[in-house]
């Protein structure tokens, strides 16, 4: 199926069984092997189930996994008082309420997608980071929570914007 591969049709329940069709289909991709679901509950138990397809519509068995999403980090949005200088910026979160992160990882872009973003580790625990030497325009930041591997993320927040003016 590689060669004549489509995509992927990527099916959310919250029961370990359910059917697979509109009601429960999230995304159906044809580029790329991953996304990201912004339409979940905190502490609720997700069954994904995914299904390659080939250009002649026939699909693969799927391919289930089971995830909780913890509690997301709410992000005090940037405000004038944020804004230390013409390039300079702090970001504040208030820190998750269950599963104490091991360190956060700040994702900063001039791309809603963070395409290309500049991430910025926190492993300290600390609640502010500052950047500097930005240029005039709008920015998007999101913070993650991580559990001791940068790829083990346990809370992702959604993002936030501010336009930095010179």
């Amino acid at each position: 199926m590689d060669a004549d591969l489509w995509g992927y049709r990527i099916y959310r329940g919250t029961a370990s069984s359910f059917s697979l069709d509109e009601t429960s289909l999230v995304e159906s991709i044809q580029s790329g092997i991953s996304m990201i679901d912004r339409a979940i509950k905190p502490n609720v138990e997700y069954t994904y189930r995914v299904v390659a397809e080939d250009r002649g519509g026939k699909q693969s068995d799927p391919v289930s996994i089971s995830v909780v999403a913890f509690n997301t980090p709410e992000l005090l949005t940037p405000s004038a008082d944020t804004v230390v200088s013409a390039s300079q910026v702090q970001f504040a979160w208030s820190e998750t309420s269950e599963h104490s992160p091991a360190g956060y990882v700040v994702y900063l872009s001039t791309s809603p997608i963070f395409a290309h973003a500049q991430q910025f580790d926190l492993t300290d625990r600390s609640m502010l980071r500052t950047t500097t030497n930005m240029a005039a325009g709008q920015y998007y930041w999101q913070v993650a929570a991580h559990a001791g591997d940068k790829n083990r993320i346990v809370a992702l927040s959604p993002p936030s914007s501010f336009i930095l003016q010179k």
